[in-house]
């Protein structure tokens, strides 16, 4: 039965590429071949990477179902964990210079507080304003060094976003769509004003950025590119105190 099944899927996959190619033609469809493949390898790493890690990072869970009590739960979105591969992708073509500071904003159970443990930061900070997501997080994390030999000190907040104190140092900030426009307006300006007070080079990451105009608008960061990866997209802004911010640049990147 089950071999039978296999074979009627390939035959419909093989129908849909033939179908694709006559109605879109051969690149297109060598795109959408590719673009499928990278998700089905990316939700296979995510798998392997909770079974080997022993940590429980996966799944959804909406946001009505999380005991938060912040006046800014409306407008959070679900929990849903970033992809482990496009994010690896994505760093290893940022080059962003050893010993800097990684915060996660709405860092749910901490995968990627464990990815970032893999890259050369001196520091990783998780921002998160449901208490359960901060637990298993902070149970992951314990489970995972057990396994691995790390001393990158990991420390998880659990407060709301609008709220949090930029510390000295903190350098690279990676969002995954966490809330609306409105705490990501709030966030901005805590964020300003921390680079008012302690003036440095940052790097923003904005995964899926909905309210891209949010922060263009803010006027004090410039957008480097938007990277394109397994049907993950990835804003990637900096500040610089020694440079002037320039007008932003449609730039699009297929990695």
């Amino acid at each position: 039965m089950s071999k039978q099944l296999r074979s009627t899927d390939s035959s419909s996959l093989v129908s849909r590429v033939l179908q694709s190619i006559q109605q879109k033609g051969v690149i297109a469809t060598l795109r959408a071949v590719k673009l499928f493949l990278n998700i089905r390898v990316s939700e296979w790493a995510d798998r392997r990477f909770d079974l080997i890690n022993h940590t429980q990072t996966a799944g959804i869970i909406e946001t009505a179902d999380l005991q938060v009590t912040s006046v800014h739960k409306n407008h959070g979105v679900r929990y849903q964990p970033t992809r482990a591969r496009p994010f690896r992708r994505l760093m290893s073509i940022l080059h962003i210079p050893q010993d800097q500071v990684f915060v996660d904003i709405g860092s749910g159970k901490g995968r990627m507080l464990l990815i970032a443990l893999e890259f050369e930061f001196k520091k990783i900070v998780g921002v998160e304003y449901a208490p359960e997501l901060c637990e298993v997080a902070r149970k992951n994390l314990s489970i995972w060094r057990r396994r691995h030999e790390c001393l990158t000190p990991v420390t998880i907040h659990c407060c709301d976003a609008s709220e949090y104190e930029f510390k000295e140092g903190e350098t690279v900030i990676y969002l995954f769509n966490p809330f609306d426009a409105l705490v990501l307006t709030q966030l901005l300006q805590r964020l300003a004003e921390s680079l008012r007070i302690e003036p440095r080079k940052i790097w923003l990451i904005y995964c899926f950025p909905r309210w891209h105009d949010v922060i263009a608008s803010h006027g004090m960061f410039t957008q480097l590119s938007l990277y394109i990866y397994g049907g993950y997209e990835f804003a990637v802004y900096t500040y610089d105190p020694n440079c002037s911010p320039v007008a932003e640049r449609d730039v699009r990147q297929i990695l």
